[in-house]
C-alpha cells in the first residue's frame, strides 16, 4: 500500500524500517546487581564581611560504590605473536566472533574539593561574585554510556585513576557594575552617558585528563593498548623548555609496551591545556515609562582572543605525538550588538 504522505506501507510498517538480516548482540546482566549508592558530604564556614557580601569556605566529598560497569565479557585473550585470528582467542566463542556486553555494579569513584567564595549581593550599584575549588576526582568507570577507560580487562578496578572529568584548579569571576557615569547630568547628556552597566566573567581553570595510546603494540590486542612508562619518568611532565603546543608533555617519557600487553601506563595519565577567558559586555538602558524600555548591548566573548587549545595528539608513534594542531570549537573572539526591547 502507499500514501502519499506517510510513504511506502507493508502489512502496516514501512518497508525500510530494518535492514535485514538485522546483526546478532548479546549482553548478559548481573543476577545480583546492585543498584549505585552514592554518599555526599560536606562542611562550610560563612562570614559576614561587610558590604552586604558574605565569605565562605568549604570542604565537599562524595563516594561512589556500586556504579554501573560495562566491559566486554567476551574479550579475546591478548596473544604477543600479531594478527592472531581473534574467534580462537574468545572464552565464549559458541557464541562466534562476536562481544558479549557485560553489565555489573562494580564500579567506584572518589571526590574530594576545597572551596571558596566571596559573595557581593547587587547594592550601591555592584554585585560581584569569586569562586575557587581544588578538587580530585577518582574512578574506574565512567558514565552509564560512555566516559569508561576502554576495553582491556574485565577487571576494571585496575584502570582506576584521574577522571575523565576531573578538573584540578577552577577560578571563577564575575560581576556586574552600574557606571556612575551621568547619573548628576540632565537632558540628553543624561540620556547619552547614563544608565551604562558593565559585566563581565573571567574564566580560569585547568584541563582535563587524556589516555595516551600507542601504534607500536607487538600484540594480537582487542582494546585499548598503552605505551609503557620510561623508568623513573613522569608521563605527564612538562618538555624541558616548558610546555608549548609544539611539544605539551616530555614525549621521551614512553616506550613501545611489552610484547603481548596493552601497556603499562596508567589510565588517564596525562592533563590536557587548560581554558582562560574573558567575556565582557556593556548594556545601556533607555527606560521609556514604567512598562517599557529598551536596551543596548555590546556584547564579547573571549575578549582577549587568547587561544584555547585542543588536546595534544596522544598516539604514541604518531609523527604529531604530543603536539597541539588547533583550538576549540568556536573559542575565538567574538564581538556582536543587540538591541532588546523589555515590557
Amino acid at each position: 500500500a502507499f500514501n502519499p504522505f506517510l510513504g511506502r506501507f507493508s502489512d502496516g510498517f514501512p518497508l525500510d524500517s530494518f535492514t535485514g538480516p538485522a546483526p546478532i548482540s548479546f549482553r548478559s546482566l548481573y543476577t545480583q546487581r546492585r543498584w549505585p549508592l552514592v554518599n555526599k558530604w560536606n562542611f562550610n564556614i560563612q562570614k559576614d564581611m561587610g558590604w552586604n557580601s558574605v565569605f565562605e569556605v568549604a570542604y565537599i566529598g562524595s563516594k561512589g560504590n556500586r556504579l554501573t560497569d560495562n566491559y566486554n565479557g567476551n574479550q579475546p585473550v591478548n596473544d604477543p605473536r600479531p594478527n592472531v585470528d581473534t574467534l580462537s582467542r574468545r572464552p565464549f566463542k559458541f557464541v562466534g566472533n562476536t562481544n558479549i556486553s557485560f553489565t555489573n555494579s562494580n564500579g567506584r569513584s572518589l571526590y574530594h574539593a576545597f572551596t571558596a567564595k566571596w559573595d557581593k549581593r547587587f547594592s550601591d550599584g555592584v554585585g560581584f561574585l569569586a569562586s575557587y575549588t581544588w578538587g580530585h576526582a577518582l574512578a574506574d568507570t565512567g558514565t552509564t554510556l560512555s566516559g569508561g577507560p576502554g576495553n582491556r580487562t574485565p577487571h576494571q578496578s585496575l584502570e582506576y585513576a584521574h577522571a575523565s572529568f576531573d578538573i584540578r584548579h577552577r577560578f571563577v569571576l564575575s560581576g556586574n557594575w552600574e557606571l556612575p557615569v551621568g547619573r548628576n547630568l540632565d537632558g540628553a547628556a543624561r540620556t547619552i552617558l547614563g544608565g551604562w552597566q558593565l559585566n563581565g566573567i573571567m574564566k580560569l581553570q585547568t584541563g582535563n585528563y587524556f589516555n595516551v595510546s600507542t601504534n607500536r603494540d607487538v600484540c594480537s590486542c582487542s582494546g585499548t593498548t598503552r605505551p609503557d612508562p620510561v623508568d623513573g619518568r613522569d608521563p605527564n611532565a612538562a618538555p624541558a623548555g616548558g610546555r608549548s603546543p609544539e611539544e605539551w608533555f616530555d614525549t621521551s617519557a614512553f616506550q613501545d609496551p611489552a610484547v603481548g600487553t596493552f601497556g603499562a601506563l596508567g589510565n588517564y595519565s596525562n592533563i590536557g591545556p587548560g581554558i582562560g577567558t574573558m567575556d565582557l559586555s556593556l548594556f545601556k538602558d533607555f527606560q521609556f515609562n514604567e512598562r517599557y524600555k529598551a536596551q543596548f548591548r555590546i556584547e564579547s566573548f573571549n575578549l582577549t582572543n587568547t587561544p584555547q587549545f585542543n588536546a595534544p595528539n596522544s598516539t604514541h608513534g604518531a609523527g604529531a605525538f604530543g603536539q597541539i594542531t588547533g583550538t576549540r570549537n568556536g573559542t575565538n573572539r567574538q564581538l556582536q550588538l543587540a538591541l532588546r526591547f523589555m515590557f
